[in-house]
């Protein structure tokens, strides 16, 4: 036979304070929640075997503004995500 009870437990949990874009620097707070609704993105980048970069996985975060004036212009947007 098993009996339980019921007990609180408290977890530490660790959640975003804040997105900062990883080209200007620019900072974004995040709710309570750790949920930030600001204009910004992500970006995950893998390179192929044979790069210079065999396998590396780069990744980050970017603010619209920077967006805009950096990568947009380089890149060919993707309807498929849309």
């Amino acid at each position: 036979m098993e009996t339980k009870k019921k007990i609180k437990v408290e977890k530490e949990e660790e959640i975003t304070d804040e997105i900062i874009c990883d080209f200007c620097g620019k900072k974004y707070k995040a709710d309570e929640d750790g949920r930030c609704n600001e204009p910004y993105g992500t970006f995950d980048i893998v390179f192929g075997y044979g790069s210079a970069h065999d396998m590396d996985r780069w990744w980050g975060h970017i603010c619209d503004g920077c967006f805009e004036k950096t990568i947009k212009p380089k890149l060919k947007h993707h309807e498929e995500y849309m």
